[in-house]
């Protein structure tokens, strides 16, 4: 999962910067896709590679997420910068992963990646929607 563009929308980017601000509703309905399938959580984003910005994750997402949820990041390889190979390489080395959903405000050729079955790709200035959170539910569910 991306964080960007899906639970911290971008109504939050002011003025060319920042805000960390995640989205309340967002976060619910992120909830509620972990509680109605059981999955755990693979981070994606770029906010892997602060330190800043994944305490604001352990301090704003995590508590209101079921517990234990959050299996970790997918990798940081300078070799395969790619968003796309970082989860395949994720997918590689976890292969007892029976089934997933990426979910991201940026295509980066995910809709091809393995035939985009597995890709929900959000608005980033509405962040994960009901309807994207359904999308991700009947993925995972099957």
């Amino acid at each position: 999962m991306d964080i960007d563009g899906v639970i911290n929308r971008f109504k939050f980017y002011k003025h060319g910067g920042v805000d960390c601000t995640l989205d309340k509703d967002c976060i619910a309905r992120l909830s509620n896709v972990v509680k109605q399938t059981g999955c755990v959580i693979v981070i994606s984003s770029t906010w892997k590679y602060s330190n800043s910005l994944m305490d604001t994750l352990e301090e704003e997402l995590f508590p209101f997420l079921p517990k234990g949820c959050v299996a970790g990041c997918t990798p940081n390889n300078v070799l395969r910068p790619y968003r796309e190979e970082e989860i395949q390489q994720y997918l590689d080395e976890h292969s007892d992963i029976e089934n997933f959903v990426i979910v991201d405000d940026y295509d980066f050729e995910l809709k091809s990646f393995l035939n985009g079955g597995h890709c929900v790709i959000t608005d980033a200035i509405n962040g994960l929607t009901e309807d994207d959170a359904d999308k991700c539910i009947k993925i995972l569910n099957g």
